[in-house]
């Protein structure tokens, strides 16, 4: 998490990092601990930055903390989407 935080801030980003693994994704009680400890940051939206992630998992982050979550794969795909013209 130090490594994801530090990337962030370097950025510009004062970042509010939860662990969750893609591995953990299929795990009810992981991602409601993920979303617990995003909730606990108060920020506006989420970024999920591996390329792990589904969007089920999104969605899901999602609704339980209430902000608009990115997932980096899914935003790749519509910026290559766009750049294709499609």
């Amino acid at each position: 998490m130090p490594q994801t935080i530090a990337r962030w801030r370097a950025s510009g980003f004062d970042a509010h990092v939860a662990p969750l693994s893609p591995y953990e994704e299929h795990d009810p009680a992981a991602v409601r601990r993920a979303a617990d400890a995003l909730r606990a940051g108060t920020r506006a939206w989420w970024s999920w930055t591996c390329i792990g992630f589904r969007r089920k998992t999104r969605d899901e982050i999602a609704a339980l903390t209430g902000a608009p979550t990115l997932v980096a794969n899914l935003l790749v795909a519509r910026v290559a989407a766009e750049l294709l013209g499609r």
